[in-house]
């Protein structure tokens, strides 16, 4: 049996080795950088950040440790080892595809390519079969992560539907997280007796790392990686978003993990792993988009209507006003539109405003740097701010190729 007390115990001892690695603090910095942008994003839309950074970091880092030790098990149990230069190609490719789109800096794309090319030219020389183990390992974690952590800190945003040309409310979906992992490297040599060894069953490694003697041993090493998640929830609750593009990533993670599996045993399988990973990542994607943005928005205005889409925490608006709650008159005057209600603010600056809500009347008291006391309505036509979602990829062509549309 696998040793999964001993494996875990070995990861949370190796958990302090952590904190003197250089790598770490960088992979911090740039969560950081990427949080940072996201509260600057929520001060020019509503006046003010809706979340802590800080709160966002110490979020991420927990579920991170999370991730991390299944990551480890992952990696440990099935055997899946790093070895030479390869991890160091991936990351080039990957920062290359960055520059084509940034939603493209990922290992899926990056390690598609590496492999393809070794196959194609013979150049880099990389265990293939690991690399495609690897980056099912890390996907798998991420589905795992955006499961459980994916809907946190979502923020209510106005977007224009790139399929209808429509402004609605929708939430955007941005996390970050830094993962320490303990992975597996191949050193040659036997292990000293002096050094503490543990015993793995018969059948492991599940993915034999190539070139491998009886000359050789495996270490267990402290690696760090950084893994980041992003979507629109338009169609869906942001909880739903995510639990959803949480299922489909795993099963995108369990059909490479077998294909790499399969690829140890049959040279085929190196060549249908190595498209399957860019391709079957892109197409998950894909699809993704199509049907959130396609689906029936859940926070469209309606003529003649005003209501609620959220309210920002900690704003006067916060604990009085209910999302989804219809506005109908602002201190006796009635609004219908998001204009009107902003004119109507705009006109009081300082003193308490009487809002006549389905439900009854609600007192706003003056104060707080947020837009509309806090209120965030759902938007209409007439939003000057709103992002645009430009999503494109080269399964668009192909669509509309297969569907006779030139």
């Amino acid at each position: 049996m696998l040793p999964l007390v001993t494996l875990g115990m070995s990861y949370v001892r190796a958990l302090p080795d952590y904190l003197s690695m250089p790598l770490f603090y960088v992979v911090l910095f740039l969560i950081y950088t990427q949080y940072r942008r996201a509260a600057s994003l929520e001060k020019a839309l509503y006046g003010r950040p809706m979340h802590s950074i800080t709160k966002h970091l110490v979020i991420s880092t927990l579920f991170g440790i999370a991730g991390g030790l299944v990551g480890s098990m992952l990696l440990l149990s099935l055997g899946i080892a790093l070895s030479g230069n390869w991890i160091l190609y991936v990351w080039v490719a990957a920062l290359g595809m960055a520059f084509i789109s940034p939603r493209l800096m990922c290992f899926a794309y990056g390690g598609g390519i590496v492999a393809l090319i070794s196959l194609i030219f013979g150049w880099p020389d990389i265990d293939i079969a690991s690399l495609l183990g690897l980056v099912a390992v890390l996907h798998g974690v991420e589905s795992v992560l955006m499961l459980l952590s994916g809907h946190m800190g979502a923020v209510p945003v106005r977007v224009k539907n790139s399929l209808d040309g429509s402004i609605v409310g929708a939430y955007s979906l941005q996390k970050f997280w830094p993962v320490p992992l303990l992975a597996l490297a191949i050193v040659p040599g036997v292990i000293p007796p002096e050094v503490g060894a543990i015993s793995m069953p018969n059948w492991w490694p599940l993915i034999v790392p190539a070139g491998l003697t009886l000359n050789h041993s495996f270490w267990m090493i402290p690696v760090v990686a950084g893994l980041g998640y992003g979507e629109m929830a338009v169609s869906t609750t942001p909880k739903a978003r995510a639990r959803q593009s949480a299922l489909k990533l795993a099963i995108y993670s369990g059909i490479l993990f077998l294909l790499a599996y399969l690829a140890g045993r049959v040279p085929f399988f190196l060549y249908l792993g190595a498209i399957f990973a860019p391709l079957g990542h892109e197409l998950l994607v894909w699809t993704t988009n199509r049907q959130e943005m396609g689906g029936r928005a859940l926070h469209k205005a309606v003529p003649g209507e005003l209501r609620v889409f959220d309210v920002i925490e900690g704003s006067p608006a916060w604990g009085r006003v209910a999302q989804g709650q219809r506005i109908l008159a602002c201190d006796g005057i009635p609004v219908t539109t998001v204009s009107e209600l902003g004119s109507c603010f705009r006109a009081r600056p300082g003193q308490e405003l009487t809002l006549t809500c389905e439900g009854g009347e609600i007192v706003l008291p003056p104060g707080g740097t947020a837009e509309l006391r806090g209120i965030i309505p759902i938007p209409d036509e007439s939003a000057s701010t709103y992002l645009e979602t430009r999503f494109s990829s080269p399964l668009d062509f192909l669509s509309k190729f297969l569907a006779g549309d030139k």
